[in-house]
C-alpha cells in the first residue's frame, strides 16, 4: 500500500512539473469554443493542435466525420487545425465513433463569403516547419524570460511565426498592461526574439531590437533537415573515397602482378 501511494505522489509531481514547463504556445485555456457539435460532444477525445497544414489534394470538408459535406477545399490551400486526434495515439482508438482509422483534424475556413467549422483527414495534409517545430528544435537555446511588453514595443509590434521565419502573423497594439514575454531566445547575429502569448488571438515572436519588422533577415532555422543532408553529403563522399582508393588498389596490383 505504501509502495503504490509513493509512486502515485511521484507521478502527480511529475505532472505538475510537465504542466508548468509546458510552452506558452500550447496554452488553449483562453481560446473560444469550436462551434461544431461533434466536437462539443466529443469534445475530451481530441487535443490542441493549432497548427497550419498544406492541403495535398483535394479534400472534402465534413460537418460530422464522412458524413455531411461542407464544401471541398483544394490542394495547395494553407488550413489551420484547431483540434485533432492525439497522433501519437493508436488509430483506431475512437472505434465507434469513427469508420476507419484515419486521424481527423478540426479546422475553420472561409470560402465564398461563408464561414465554415469542419472535419479534415490529417492523413494527406502535409506540415510545413513551424513555431512548434521550432520550440522543438531550439529548447536548449530558448530560455526562459518574464518581462512586460514595453510600450515602445507595444507600439504596432509586428508577431512573426518564429525567429527569422519571415511569416507574418500580424500586429499586436494596444496590448492589456500584464501582456508578457515569457521566452527570449537570441540570434547568431545578435538579434534578440521574444515569445508572446498575451491573449489577444496572436501568438509568436517579436524581435526586441526591431519590434516593427523592417529589413528584419530571414533564414532557413530547420536543423533535422540540415542535418539529414550534411550526413548524405558526407556518406556519398566517404562511398567516393572508397570507390577511389579500390580503383586505385586494382591499379597498383595489376601494375605489380600482370595477368598472362
Amino acid at each position: 500500500m505504501k509502495k503504490r501511494a509513493v509512486r502515485f505522489w511521484i507521478q502527480a509531481l511529475l505532472a505538475v512539473i510537465c504542466i508548468i514547463a509546458m510552452p506558452a504556445g500550447a496554452s488553449a485555456a483562453e481560446d473560444r469554443e469550436p462551434d461544431n457539435r461533434y466536437y462539443r460532444e466529443h469534445w475530451e477525445k481530441f487535443v490542441r493542435e493549432d497548427r497550419v497544414y498544406i492541403l495535398t489534394e483535394d479534400q472534402e470538408l465534413y460537418d460530422v466525420p464522412e458524413e455531411e459535406t461542407l464544401t471541398v477545399l483544394k490542394a495547395g490551400d494553407a488550413i489551420r487545425i484547431s483540434y485533432a486526434q492525439p497522433e501519437e495515439e493508436e488509430r483506431g482508438w475512437l472505434a465507434g465513433l469513427f469508420r476507419d482509422d484515419r486521424r481527423w483534424g478540426l479546422t475553420e475556413v472561409s470560402q465564398g463569403g461563408n464561414w465554415y467549422t469542419g472535419w479534415l483527414c490529417m492523413d494527406t495534409l502535409e506540415l510545413p516547419y513551424d513555431g512548434k517545430a521550432f520550440f522543438e528544435e531550439y529548447e536548449a537555446e530558448i530560455q526562459p524570460y518574464t518581462a512586460q511588453i514595453d510600450t515602445e514595443t507595444s507600439r504596432e509590434a509586428a508577431v512573426w511565426e518564429y525567429p527569422y521565419s519571415g511569416q507574418y502573423k500580424g500586429r499586436i497594439s494596444g496590448v492589456p498592461a500584464n501582456a508578457k514575454l515569457s521566452y527570449l531566445y537570441t540570434g547568431e547575429d545578435g538579434l534578440r526574439w521574444g515569445y508572446t502569448d498575451y491573449g489577444g488571438g496572436i501568438r509568436g515572436w517579436i524581435c526586441l531590437d526591431n519590434p516593427g519588422g523592417d529589413g528584419l533577415p530571414t533564414a532557413d532555422m530547420q536543423k533535422n533537415e540540415k542535418t539529414a543532408e550534411s550526413h548524405v553529403l558526407f556518406i556519398a563522399f566517404l562511398t567516393g573515397t572508397f570507390a577511389a582508393c579500390a580503383a586505385f588498389w586494382l591499379f597498383l596490383k595489376k601494375k605489380k602482378y600482370p595477368i598472362g
